[in-house]
């Protein structure tokens, strides 16, 4: 068996308060989060399906916003859906990753409902 080279951890959450779908405010969950988990952040990117000619006419899971975190041993991305009131989390470390800490962060962050959660070894 090969030995894992990463750690994943996937989170859906549900019910979460809209005005929490902010790019300043994504910001902060994922600067907060390095500094919890000990990851040096890198880039940080956003992306606001709002500003595209189409929104109006996607169909939900398409209306919200995006975002990178890229950290020194991998990245965090986020995407906010703004109709179906959710959040969609991944954090991918090739250092061991504090998974709880990820969750209870997420959890005070975002409100709402953690209501799948899969931790993976990535081999």
């Amino acid at each position: 068996m090969n030995k894992p080279y990463g750690q994943e951890l996937i989170l859906d959450i549900h019910n979460v308060p809209m005005e929490r779908f902010t790019e300043d405010y994504l910001r902060e969950f994922c600067e907060c989060l390095c500094r919890q988990i000990d990851m040096k952040a890198m880039q940080f990117n956003i992306w606001k399906y709002e500003d595209e000619d189409e929104y109006q006419k996607a169909p939900p899971h398409l209306k919200g916003i995006s975002a990178i975190q890229f950290i020194e041993t991998s990245g965090i991305i986020i995407h906010a859906l703004d109709d179906l009131k959710q959040v969609h989390l991944n954090v991918f470390s090739c250092k061991p990753l504090k998974a709880q800490i990820v969750k209870t962060l997420a959890k005070a962050y975002f409100g709402g409902d953690i209501v799948n959660e899969v931790e993976l070894d990535r081999l």
